[in-house]
């Protein structure tokens, strides 16, 4: 887990990025399961790929861009952190990665850049990851 400014920390691997809150710093060598569980305050499931096309990004989107219920941290031990997240996506999507169909600012997509199908979806996830802050990163 990368910690970024603004007691902020995320989850990257295989195309997943996962971002979490917390109303405090976490201090290397001081983080309880309790102390992760009584500081959290909300997770961002940034990008979820699903489908696997070339010349596409794909991702899922929640109804709102972050939230707190549906959210355990259930274990913390031997350096892994267990958390399990439940909830819902209300859309799958897809942007080409051409340059044409790169986004500009306060415009629509180019005809054919993106989709989106909407779907209520509702999903669990299981993190099951190592967790260690580093000194010079509290």
């Amino acid at each position: 887990m990368k910690q970024h400014p603004y007691r902020m920390y995320v989850y990257r691997s295989n195309g997943y990025r996962i971002s979490f809150g917390f109303g405090d710093r976490l201090q290397a060598g001081r983080i309880t399961l309790e102390n992760l569980r009584g500081q959290f305050r909300w997770v961002a499931m940034d990008r979820i790929p699903v489908l696997r096309m070339r010349g596409w990004r794909t991702g899922l989107s929640t109804p709102i861009s972050s939230f707190s219920k549906g959210v355990t941290f259930e274990s913390l031990k031997n350096g892994r952190l267990r958390i399990r997240i439940k909830s819902r996506f209300f859309a799958i999507n897809g942007q080409q990665t051409a340059r044409h169909c790169e986004p500009v600012m306060d415009a629509g997509s180019p005809k054919g850049c993106f989709f989106q199908v909407r779907q209520n979806v509702p999903f669990e996830f299981v993190l099951d990851m190592p967790f260690q802050l580093k000194c010079g990163t509290d």
